[in-house]
């Protein structure tokens, strides 16, 4: 259980219009309890330390340092909960057979990984045939 977020109501304060949660449906934040609890521990390990995470956990919920803190948890469980675009490309490009329709895709071919071809019939720039002589 996280300690900073510890209800729904409380994670949609800082999280006012991420999803909505439909009739019958399992509450938000226990859909996102792994990722809150993980990005609770990443803050304490890596910025706050254990001995002010227990003032900070006390604190009332009105206080700036605590609403800015759990802002941060809200959202950096948020960004790892939802998996980004290119994971998803990425998954869809190596099981490609299970997708056969993406292979077409213009999706696809934005992720396409580029291919160089030098076909060079200009000269260019620092070619011998432009070699100006310099009288002085």
């Amino acid at each position: 259980m996280t300690q900073l977020i510890t209800s729904d109501e409380q994670l949609r304060r800082y999280l006012p219009n991420a999803f909505a949660t439909a009739r019958g449906e399992a509450p938000f934040y226990n859909k996102v309890l792994p990722w809150l609890q993980t990005a609770e521990r990443w803050l304490f390990m890596q910025f706050i330390g254990d001995d002010f995470a227990d003032a900070l956990i006390d604190m009332e919920d009105d206080e700036p340092l605590k609403m800015t803190t759990c802002s941060v948890v809200a959202h950096e469980a948020l960004m790892r909960a939802v998996p980004s675009l290119r994971d998803i490309v990425d998954f869809m490009r190596k099981h490609d057979a299970q997708f056969p329709e993406f292979r077409h895709s213009a999706t696809y071919k934005l992720f396409e990984p580029p291919i160089f071809e030098n076909k060079k019939k200009a000269s260019g720039y620092f070619s011998n045939s432009q070699r100006v002589e310099r009288s002085e």
